[in-house]
């Protein structure tokens, strides 16, 4: 409990006995930290990368010492259940979001204190997973490449692919690949037992075991020899554990750039879960296994998708328009610089074969796949087997044990990948100029900062001229997944493009299957009727396409990212309103004949719906005045509490460079997400982004010898021992003269902005030499 109106330093203390508890905490412990903070102006909200509440508003020094304390040490903050005043006194924070929740009791038990509701701390508690026998599978990364393409190469693939449908010539070409990997690729074995432990080796397992027998001995027989000889022996194997752990951070650290995922492995290594739990819950069926775990996986994730096709013939106006894509025929070249640029680090698809096969097998399997590949453009078919899809389940928020709470991943297969990258090269170039430029999603050289830029230009402009600015968000529900197939190929033609392509889009959309998959289990197989293919290089364009004809419908200026839509309109008089209303409207008409579905309950912005100060714009909470206070005080709270899991993740680590790696990737880019659109301007703003990286800092140099450590060097000189610029200068300098330049160079295509910017060309040559000229603003 902290009395209200508390000094500060109550707050630092507070946050040094939370940091004592923690030094004693295990990697596996729980920690949970709760109490009566009597902050009642500090308000939170919901952060889904993080899956906890970040402080929205955090300004006097008691609020900001708190929360950048708190968060700095890796701990999340799950509580938000208000007060009968609106305000949260209460706050709850844990080490883990993914085993802890804060729940709401049904009853109460007592009477309710109006100002402290009553919380119920529900912890998951790791199950028992179900044992795995043990697993086989090829060992690509060790077999003969050069046996294998000679095996390869040997095959008359001409004479066996060429007289033969599309999906028979895979049938072939898999079957083939299949014999030849089985006879050539060794066999690798993982067992259920398998040491997950990257430093386990021989000589500390072999040391492990002989301390084992020198344990059972001592037990029999207590006596000084044994004792001592138990001794030794425990020392012997701590220190050459802790050598083997030493050795693996060293390898970890020198590897961090090059290979990032050992990073993440560690991390994951350090967590508590052992992955889906046996007892998964959907509705009132309960899984007990991993079979049927991944049957309600696949029966929930089967529902989003829409077995109603709208019809075609209505979706859209006739466009006379024809555009230039003669039919697409892949040569060998292209095909073996696609098969050897593969990344070899990804896994496999449902066919088995990973891409480090491709990549090594590239000079002998060139032939055979590009005669698929014209096979299946020429005929417009897409092979069967490369429309199934794996899936994986991953956890969002809330219960482990409920499927609802995971959202699917789909894996494909490798080849498909790469024919469908090929078209999309060539369909790309072909309709590019066809796509509105109020879209910024999926687009070269477009992006959310681009977005971004340009809605908040319009709206400073407008609130300089004391005018007012009407904005609604539009969320289509399960957009990506609800595509009808005859719909979006219609639209196809209907832009201008050949039959070929649009027969063969129909084909690769059309007859989709997936399955679930946990550990080595997979589910029933179900059809996917609608939607684009998740995981896939053509389904965004395809789905940009689909949309592109909404922003022709409005009167109101509008912008897309993707299925992110906002339109927004000048308020001078009621008959603005009215035109609002009929963009709205429009869009709901536009939804009924394409077979979308708007959320209302997301949609923000009209009387009708809801009304709100401030929102979530494609990552950047946008307030009424368009001030960016909360979201500089949001965007704070979230690096430092991504901050507190590097150092809680890495304190064994001791290259500052490594640390640097890490700090750069994950917690600057954070700190520099669209900051062109809400730099901030006020000191004391730029100090407290500033002081995220002053922490790291503190962090990162802690084991240099100072000659005096309560007084450091300068902030900007130990910047310049790891080669670090101050946020600020970076904002300045780098980030923002660069985001010009690639205005001005065409690099980004935004025409909106490059006509907004001011050019200085003076008459005659004065001594100022200045291209460009920041013209007076009224407001800030």
């Amino acid at each position: 409990y902290v009395r209200p109106n508390s000094n500060p330093d109550i707050y630092r203390q507070h946050s040094h006995c939370v940091q004592f508890l923690l030094d004693q905490a295990d990697d596996t412990d729980m920690v949970i930290v709760l109490g009566d903070y009597n902050l009642p102006k500090l308000s939170w909200c919901f952060d889904h990368d993080l899956n906890s509440y970040l402080p929205a508003n955090a300004s006097s020094e008691q609020e900001i010492t708190l929360t950048q304390s708190i968060l700095d040490k890796g701990l999340s903050q799950v509580n938000n259940l208000l007060n009968s005043s609106g305000r949260l006194l209460d706050l709850l924070f844990v080490n883990d979001t993914h085993r802890i929740e804060s729940l709401e009791p049904p009853t109460a038990l007592l009477r309710i204190d109006k100002f402290h509701r009553p919380v119920v701390l529900k912890c998951e508690v790791p199950s028992l997973t179900e044992a795995v026998d043990d697993t086989l599978f090829y060992d690509f990364k060790n077999c003969d490449a050069e046996a294998l393409n000679d095996k390869l190469a040997s095959v008359n693939w001409t004479s066996l692919l060429e007289n033969c449908e599309v999906n028979d010539a895979v049938s072939r070409f898999y079957d083939v690949v299949n014999t030849v990997i089985a006879e050539s690729v060794p066999l690798k074995k993982i067992g259920r037992t398998h040491h997950k432990c990257p430093l386990w080796n021989r000589e500390l397992r072999s040391t492990r075991n002989r301390l084992r027998k020198i344990r059972k001995r001592y037990l029999r027989n207590r006596s000084t020899t044994n004792k001592q000889s138990l001794q030794f022996a425990e020392n012997e194997y701590d220190e050459l554990r802790n050598s083997a752990f030493r050795s693996y951070i060293g390898r970890l650290e020198s590897n961090i750039k090059r290979d990032p995922s050992s990073f993440w492995s560690f991390v994951k290594s350090r967590k508590h879960g052992h992955g889906i739990p046996l007892d998964m819950v959907y509705g009132d069926c309960r899984a007990n296994g991993f079979r049927e775990s991944a049957n309600l996986f696949a029966e929930f994730f089967s529902t989003v998708y829409s077995n109603d096709q709208c019809d075609a013939a209505e979706s859209t106006p006739n466009n006379p328009r024809l555009l230039h894509l003669p039919v697409l025929e892949v040569s060998a070249r292209d095909v073996s610089t696609a098969l050897a640029t593969l990344d070899a680090s990804k896994g496999a698809g449902p066919d088995h074969l990973p891409p480090v096969f491709f990549k090594h097998c590239a000079p002998s399997l060139t032939l055979p796949v590009s005669i698929i590949f014209n096979k299946s453009l020429s005929n417009g078919v897409f092979p069967d087997v490369w429309k199934i899809a794996s899936i994986v389940p991953i956890h969002k928020s809330g219960s482990i044990h409920n499927v609802q709470n995971y959202r699917p991943i789909s894996i494909l297969n490798c080849l498909g990948k790469v024919l469908e990258k090929m078209v999309h090269d060539v369909l790309y170039r072909s309709v590019w100029h066809v796509i509105s430029d109020r879209q910024h999603g999926f687009m070269k050289n477009r992006s959310t900062t681009t977005n971004l830029m340009t809605f908040v230009n319009v709206l400073t402009r407008k609130i300089e001229k004391r005018q007012q600015v009407d904005t609604v968000y539009i969320d289509f529900s399960k957009a990506f997944d609800k595509v009808p197939h005859s719909i979006a190929v219609d639209k196809m033609r209907r832009i201008g493009l050949p039959d070929w392509i649009s027969n063969w889009t129909l084909s690769y959309l059309s007859n989709r299957k997936g399955f679930v998959k946990i550990k080595d289990v997979n589910s029933e197989t179900f059809d996917i009727p609608s939607g684009v293919p998740q995981g896939s290089h053509l389904g965004p364009l395809i789905f940009v396409i689909f949309v592109n004809d909404i922003c022709s419908l409005l009167r109101c200026d509008c912008l897309m990212y993707a299925d992110d839509l906002k339109i927004f309109r000048t308020i001078l008089s009621p008959l603005d309103c009215c035109a609002l209303q009929e963009d709205l409207s429009a869009i709901l008409d536009w939804c009924e004949r394409n077979g979308m579905q708007v959320n209302i309950s997301k949609c923000k912005g009209s009387e009708v719906l809801e009304r709100v100060n401030k929102i979530q714009d494609l990552g950047v909470l946008i307030d009424s005045k368009a001030k960016f206070n909360e979201h500089i005080s949001t965007v704070t709270a979230k690096a430092t509490s991504l901050l507190g899991f590097i150092r809680r993740n890495t304190a064994a680590f001791e290259d500052v460079y490594a640390l640097k790696t890490l700090y750069c990737s994950i917690v600057r880019s954070t700190l520099e997400y669209a900051v062109q659109v809400w730099a901030p301007y006020h000191n004391e703003q730029i100090n407290r982004i500033e002081s995220v990286q002053r922490s790291f800092l503190r962090y990162a140099l802690r084991r240099l010898p100072w000659s005096n450590p309560t007084e450091l060097p300068a902030y900007e000189n130990r910047c310049r021992l790891i080669n670090l610029k101050t946020l600020a200068n970076r904002r300045k300098k780098k980030i923002r003269r660069l985001f010009i330049f690639d205005l001005i160079a065409n690099r980004i295509d935004c025409n909106y902005l490059l006509q907004n910017l001011c050019f200085y060309a003076p008459v005659r040559s004065l001594r100022n030499r200045a291209c460009l000229w920041i013209p007076a603003h009224r407001t800030n």
